[in-house]
């Protein structure tokens, strides 16, 4: 008797971790995921600037950036530290279905930035500047050929929910809203600011001035496609770099800045 209320007991646990592990598994029958939709808006806010790289002066093009979620689902990314400890964060995207699931995958990591005091994701963003003869010939050949005349490093973020740029769409509120690595995230319809008066957010041009001309301002996230929006990544009207990006057209003229629309 006491063997059999062992066995009860015994399959009773397993009953409650097997729930549970459907519970979590994306395969679910019916279950479909719930994907983000990464898309910048145009940028905004241009200015000419200068600032110190390596010690040097080097001349700037500044701007503020948005990026927000008009997916089915949320953006979310959780940390945990990465083995040997050297600071970083190990990346996991953790993607929820329609009922009750979520599936977890790897997609990169979190860094202290420095320069903003909390932790960023690596790599959420690029920014390019183009000469707009150049952009508009590459953009004639899906961008098979030709290239930006300056292009940032990998643009990290602090991703959080800051503007929400689709009120008939997502939470009414902000959900992720601190800057550590346990969780940050962009939820449907909201998008996260960058603004140009931010340390790094800009496009270095070098030691000397951009000379007079019109020039086209890229911005594209997750431009490494490392972030899931779509199953396997598959889907180019929401993974690609035509889907992912905005663009701002300016005008240098005898030194100053024009800036197209508003």
């Amino acid at each position: 008797m006491i063997c059999k209320e062992k066995w009860k007991r015994a399959l009773g646990i397993l009953s409650f971790a097997l729930s549970v592990v459907a519970m979590m598994a994306p395969s679910m029958a019916g279950a479909a995921p719930r994907y983000p939709d990464l898309r910048t808006l145009e940028p905004r806010s241009v200015h000419l600037g200068m600032t110190t790289v390596n010690g040097e002066s080097h001349y700037v093009v500044r701007f503020t950036n948005v990026i927000w979620n008009a997916g089915t689902g949320p953006l979310e990314l959780h940390g945990t530290p990465h083995f040997p400890i050297d600071g970083l964060f190990d990346a996991s995207q953790w993607i929820y279905d329609d009922t009750v699931g979520v599936s977890i995958e790897p997609v990169g990591a979190f860094a202290f930035h420095p320069s903003h005091q909390h932790f960023h994701f690596d790599g959420f963003a690029r920014y390019q500047l183009w000469k707009k003869r150049d952009y508009d010939r590459a953009l004639a050949r899906d961008f098979a050929s030709g290239s930006p005349l300056y292009t940032s490093p990998k643009v990290s973020f602090c991703i959080l929910d800051l503007t929400h740029v689709d009120r008939s769409s997502g939470p009414p509120t902000q959900v992720y809203r601190t800057c550590t690595p346990a969780m940050e995230g962009l939820s449907q319809g909201w998008g996260d600011i960058y603004d140009y008066t931010l340390p790094d957010q800009f496009v270095d041009v070098g030691r000397t001035p951009l000379p007079d001309g019109t020039y086209v301002i890229r911005s594209i996230a997750d431009a490494d496609n490392v972030l899931f929006e779509s199953a396997g990544k598959a889907d180019p009207a929401k993974e690609s770099h035509a889907a992912n990006s905005a663009v701002k057209e300016i005008t240098i003229t005898n030194g100053k800045l024009v800036v197209s629309g508003t």
